[in-house]
């Protein structure tokens, strides 16, 4: 499987076909590198908010509830007509639970599965008041899993995706700051590393000016265990700093059994016990 990571940049914008002529250049640009799947950063829906400037941040779940749909069914019918797994980024749905942060894997089968943010910044919370989500899904491809940003950050979340069957994490993220980055990233790396998985990491930057993106840094990277014969640093692939750009890399999914089951260290073979005795 050949993987795709997006860095996509904020851009200021005054109508939808704007964001979603943004989002399929991007697309378009997979294509070209032949990729199978395309992992996007976490709420690049926001680049809608550009559409009202005066919009109240606590009216923001409520705005782009009104993209979900439309969004939801671009993503199916573009991967039909390209062929591409989509992991489209995240966006913003008022479900019959409250609103939710949700994270969209379009398939070339024309069906979707949604997966839910289950950890929540304190932004998330108290301002835009969304609502945790109700566990972690399987995706229609049983080798690849998700995880929306904070969520990559709890090992648990990672390694019941991994115990599943998954053996690519997709992490869409949006971090404000290098702190926020590097904590996802290093997170990231961990996982990758604990589970001897692909994990890949999108990141969301540029900015509009004010919350709820008042700024957004990072990079993108396709990240491998740390094993002969990936290299020494876990990164397959990664795109410049704050630039918006794309990278792929083949995922295989054989050689990851190969250094399962043959490595110096195996630490999927060795996780047990799942729970560890403090001894006295």
């Amino acid at each position: 499987m050949k993987a795709a990571v997006v860095s996509w940049k904020l851009r200021q914008i005054k109508t939808d076909g704007e964001f979603f002529g943004h989002f399929h250049d991007l697309i378009t640009l997979a294509h070209d590198h032949e990729a199978d799947l395309a992992v996007f950063p976490e709420n690049q829906t926001f680049e809608l908010l550009g559409i009202d400037p005066s919009l109240a941040e606590k009216d923001i779940p409520l705005f782009l509830h009104q993209y979900a749909v439309q969004i939801e069914e671009w993503l199916a019918r573009i991967s039909r007509s390209s062929g591409i797994v989509l992991v489209g980024g995240s966006y913003l749905k008022i479900t019959d639970d409250g609103p939710r942060n949700i994270c969209p894997i379009a398939y070339p089968t024309g069906e979707l599965t949604l997966i839910e943010k289950n950890r929540l910044t304190t932004y998330e919370r108290s301002v835009l008041r969304l609502g945790v989500g109700r566990g972690l899904k399987k995706s229609q491809d049983p080798k690849l899993g998700a995880t929306i940003c904070y969520d990559i950050e709890f090992p648990e979340a990672a390694r019941a995706l991994a115990e599943s069957g998954a053996m690519a994490i997709a992490v869409p993220a949006f971090t404000e700051n290098e702190h926020g980055f590097h904590r996802v990233r290093n997170c990231a790396a961990a996982r990758a590393i604990e589970n001897q998985v692909y994990v890949l990491h999108a990141s969301l930057i540029g900015s509009l000016g004010k919350e709820p993106a008042p700024s957004a840094v990072g990079n993108s990277a396709i990240l491998s265990p740390i094993h002969q014969p990936f290299p020494a640093e876990g990164v397959l692939a990664q795109t410049p700093w704050n630039q918006e750009s794309l990278v792929v890399a083949e995922l295989d999914f054989d050689l990851l059994e190969e250094v399962r089951s043959q490595g110096d260290v195996r630490n999927w073979r060795d996780r047990e016990p799942l729970f560890w005795e403090v001894i006295e």
